[in-house]
């Protein structure tokens, strides 16, 4: 995996204090109605998809800008239609940015 992370916040000392998780949720082989009925169900319930892969870490940087460069394994994940979740989380402004991408594992 290789994500870029923009406009951290730098503390007085020019340093940045980020976390990232990045994890692969399995979405299963459903109609796109049944999809979408079931994370709408899942957002009231609080709920999100079980992880079949993922990581978190906290780290700090030295520019508002950061590379991660990342494996995961999925040697041991069935098949199927899977999404890519990663969540970074800017320590200092309180602020944090997702994104979501599909794919399907075969």
């Amino acid at each position: 995996i290789y994500f870029e992370i923009y406009g951290l916040t730098l503390n007085q000392k020019g340093r940045t204090r980020f976390k990232v998780e990045y994890r692969v949720e399995h979405l299963g082989e459903t109609t796109v109605l049944a999809e979408a009925a079931a994370r709408i169900a899942s957002f009231f319930r609080g709920h999100r998809q079980e992880p079949v892969v993922g990581t978190r870490f906290e780290t700090e940087g030295q520019s508002e800008f950061e590379q991660i460069y990342s494996n995961l394994d999925l040697s041991n994940v069935p098949a199927g239609k899977k999404q890519l979740v990663i969540q970074v989380t800017d320590l200092i402004a309180g602020k944090t940015a997702e994104i979501r991408k599909l794919f399907y594992l075969k």
